[in-house]
């Protein structure tokens, strides 16, 4: 056997044989040799393989960033879904009125809580409706010159007015009302609306309180001035005749002393329930402090007053207070009235004039034994 070398290897083959058997055996390749042998492809082998590592957790990464984002995006979306939900919810059902306005007052939106104050639906009167045809006449006005603040340089105005509502009832409100305005000019007026109904019962009853006389349910003598005036200028109008009656009852202190005051305010509130089935709705029936009353007969001349003032006076005495038998045997307390009776004139601006003369005309009917009647001439 004969042996070659060469850079392959070994070659091997036997004498006298033909064909030749050629074998070649190589050396068994080795990282070290790889690398020693040509390093810039292994570098490159290298760096595509890291490469490729690189690029596949950036994806991983990257997907999971995405999925995290749109997971949270998706929160987002919802809770401003639910936010706008609530905001919405809120302003239809608020407990007080919203809508807008356009420049020429046409509705363009408006909640649920004022369109169930006016009784109407949406579609009846967004972009369809002018608020102030809402507002009534007496109030129109005050409207008017709060939409014309919202307008101008102040953009904002505020007004207490009265709405119209579809069963014909009136309602009062106060409103509120902002411009918003970009950089395209005035877009609409946003108004808020609130109803003052329980204010005005409130102040109505405050009012009445303080017109009232606790005790017998009648008008004070603050009543009495405030009804003489429209009276009054009624009368000098009209040219009817107005008419006052002074009204004590007699011997009161002696009742009190006597019985207790228990007693007197039952004769108090008996004689303002007698007087009230003597005397017309027309007429003002006060308690002017004490024992003191007055009434005031409009359209009502000097003979007629003189015939309602003897009329009281004998139910008065036709008629005892009821006050049990603790006081007497009868249970029973009967009193009498003094009056006076004069004519308001034509020419007088208050009742002080007629109260005056109608005290004078009672002091005489106490001078001459009480228990009557007295006419006292303007």
């Amino acid at each position: 056997m004969n042996h070659y070398r060469s850079q392959a290897g070994m070659i091997m083959s036997q004498p006298d044989t033909q064909p030749w058997r050629l074998g070649i055996v190589t050396p068994r390749p080795s990282l070290p040799g790889l690398l020693l042998e040509n390093p810039a492809q292994i570098l490159a082998i290298a760096l595509v393989y890291l490469l490729s590592v690189a690029v596949g957790i950036f994806w991983v990464l990257s997907h999971h960033r995405q999925r995290s984002l749109r997971q949270r995006a998706l929160l987002f979306s919802r809770e401003a879904r639910q936010y706008a939900g609530e905001v919405q919810d809120l302003y239809e059902n608020a407990p007080c009125g919203y809508h807008s306005l356009d420049s020429e007052g046409r509705i363009v939106k408006i909640n649920r809580t004022e369109l169930e104050w006016l009784g109407y639906r949406a579609d009846e009167i967004i972009d369809r409706r002018l608020y102030r045809d809402f507002v009534t006449p007496e109030t129109r006005e005050a409207f008017d010159a709060a939409f014309q603040q919202v307008l101008g340089k102040g953009q904002e105005g505020a007004a207490e007015c009265e709405l119209l509502c579809r069963d014909g009832t009136v309602l009062p409100v106060a409103i509120q009302a902002t411009a918003q305005v970009t950089e395209d000019g005035f877009q609409y007026a946003r108004t808020t609306v609130f109803d003052l109904s329980e204010r005005k019962r409130l102040e109505a009853r405050l009012e009445r309180q303080a017109m009232t006389d606790p005790l017998t349910g009648l008008g004070n003598r603050r009543y009495l001035e405030g009804q003489a005036a429209l009276e009054i200028a009624r009368a000098q109008r009209s040219g009817a005749p107005l008419s006052l009656i002074a009204i004590d009852l007699d011997h009161f202190k002696r009742i009190n002393d006597s019985y207790g005051h228990d007693v007197g305010d039952l004769v108090l509130q008996a004689f303002a329930d007698t007087a009230r089935g003597q005397l017309r709705d027309g007429d003002v029936l006060c308690r002017m402090g004490g024992e003191e009353f007055a009434v005031l007969l409009p359209d009502t001349g000097d003979d007629e007053a003189m015939q309602v003032a003897e009329r009281l006076r004998q139910t008065v005495v036709a008629t005892p207070v009821k006050v049990g038998g603790d006081v007497n045997e009868e249970g029973q307390l009967a009193y009498s009235a003094s009056l006076g009776v004069t004519l308001v004139n034509a020419g007088e601006t208050s009742l002080k004039p007629a109260i005056k003369r109608a005290d004078q005309g009672l002091y005489i009917a106490k001078e001459a034994g009480r228990n009557q009647a007295h006419w006292q001439p303007v």
